[in-house]
């Protein structure tokens, strides 16, 4: 489980540090290098969580010596964890609210992917305008671009780490605990 521990820090802090030192080294740096550096972030710190659940689900499911696994549907990578680590390893509550942050984290990572703007109507009524309405450190640009302030990035940090903490103690194991990560760049 060390290695598991590892890869996560690895993914969220180590590479977030030398995103930051890469633009600061740039000099000058504008609103847009900013922007691009939030949204990497929550981007790779997405791809580290769905790693590191794999790695965690495999390694749960082992230590209990059962013969299902994790599978993948349209529904979501959260959404099929979400049912594997409750309902079918009945290690958490599936009422409790980590649930729908880490789905948020997914709808933005998704958003960021794609990086379009978004029409009048989609501002609207799509899943990242309801999320971008309940935060109070995301909204749109002039351009329908969803902007990432610097207390979502440590928000959404928080919210993996506070995960993996709740399954390693709904486990068993050593409590999951990383070290703060720097913060990101100020604008």
């Amino acid at each position: 489980m060390a290695e598991l521990r590892g890869q996560f820090e690895v993914t969220s802090q180590v590479e977030y540090q030398e995103l930051s030192s890469y633009v600061i080294s740039q000099g000058n740096y504008h609103h847009d290098q900013v922007r691009t550096l939030r949204s990497l972030y929550v981007f790779r710190l997405f791809v580290a969580f769905e790693k590191n659940l794999n790695s965690f689900c495999r390694a749960a499911r082992q230590s209990r010596k059962l013969n299902f696994t994790l599978k993948s549907s349209k529904r979501g990578i959260v959404k099929d964890a979400e049912q594997f680590l409750c309902d079918r390893m009945k290690l958490l509550d599936s009422k409790h609210s980590i649930w729908e942050r880490l789905d948020g984290i997914r709808v933005l990572r998704n958003h960021l992917v794609h990086n379009r703007p978004l029409s009048d109507e989609e501002v609207k009524e799509s899943k990242i305008a309801n999320l971008v309405r309940m935060s109070s450190d995301l909204s749109f640009s002039d351009e329908n671009i969803v902007e990432i302030g610097e207390v979502a990035c440590d928000r959404f940090h928080a919210t993996v780490e506070e995960f993996f903490e709740l399954c390693f103690e709904s486990i068993g194991w050593k409590a999951f605990r990383q070290n703060k990560r720097s913060k990101p760049i100020q604008h």
